[in-house]
């Protein structure tokens, strides 16, 4: 596969490099240059193969008036996205999508990308404390987001087998996102595929002593305070290039915190697994 000219797939090179993507057709990344447009040796070095295109085409005319400014696009092919995760739906002509620091092949559009990576991190808080077998979970938001992104993380806990009860939020505790009563694991573990987990000490150390030494009761915080770089004034960039989008209104950073606390099931006698 070849679709940049590093002639690597895109979630094999590095994060910087490929942190932002724009998706182009086939056919103009393709498309002969200009006979009369100046040499391949005349072109300054790009990171990007947009001097093979059609340097006319209003997108590769876009992403390197956006190089030109400082931000650098990355151009992925088309028939090349079918490694990649993305949202229902996508990828859409000329947004710009932003890829998760955690999961290599997983973008989203730069609109919400700071609201789905902390959905990401909740989301493998949320699997690890049902594995290791929670029977009582409370969500507050201390500070930051609250329930305004909640919508997206509560339908999920709605269809588990395992949720007994569910309440979402309460009006004189506007700090409660929602707790729930749920059918504990019969043998708790750390389940497999988690990535956050190998960058969060707290949440190793609450696996530890569930496993180890039956813990009864859990406090684990899932936390958001990096842009990874992505902010207004990149915002600001692609909205000057009128062929780009953000894919929705952009949502900033906001640092927040929100804290897990409930109580785990009885543990079995026999111990508990590694993966499952």
């Amino acid at each position: 596969m070849a679709d940049t000219p590093y002639q690597a797939p895109l979630v094999e090179l590095p994060y910087g490099t490929r942190q932002r993507i724009v998706v182009v057709p086939d056919d103009v990344l393709e498309a002969e240059n200009d006979p009369g447009a100046a040499s391949d040796r005349d072109q300054p070095r790009r990171p990007w193969g947009l001097i093979r295109g059609d340097p006319r085409h209003p997108t590769l005319k876009a992403l390197k008036e956006a190089d030109d400014d400082g931000l650098r696009l990355l151009p992925v092919r088309q028939s090349h996205v079918g490694q990649l995760d993305m949202p229902i739906g996508h990828p859409l002509p000329n947004v710009v999508y932003i890829g998760s620091p955690a999961v290599a092949e997983r973008y989203y559009p730069i609109a919400d990308f700071h609201v789905r990576v902390f959905e990401e991190r909740f989301g493998e808080a949320m699997r690890l404390l049902m594995a290791l077998g929670a029977e009582r979970l409370t969500v507050r938001s201390e500070h930051g987001w609250k329930r305004d992104i909640s919508a997206n993380i509560e339908a999920p806990i709605k269809r588990l087998k395992n949720h007994a009860a569910l309440r979402i939020g309460s009006r004189r505790d506007r700090s409660l996102v929602f707790e729930a009563e749920l059918v504990p694991a019969t043998m708790p573990e750390v389940p497999d595929g988690l990535v956050w987990f190998n960058h969060e000490p707290t949440w190793q150390a609450v696996a530890e002593g569930r496993a180890r030494y039956g813990l009864r009761e859990f406090q684990l915080q899932v936390t958001s305070r990096e842009d990874f770089g992505i902010n207004a004034d990149v915002a600001s960039k692609i909205r000057q290039r009128k062929v780009l989008s953000l894919g929705g209104g952009f949502t900033q950073q906001v640092d927040t915190s929100w804290l897990l606390d409930g109580t785990f099931g009885e543990a079995p006698k026999r111990g508990w697994r590694r993966g499952g």
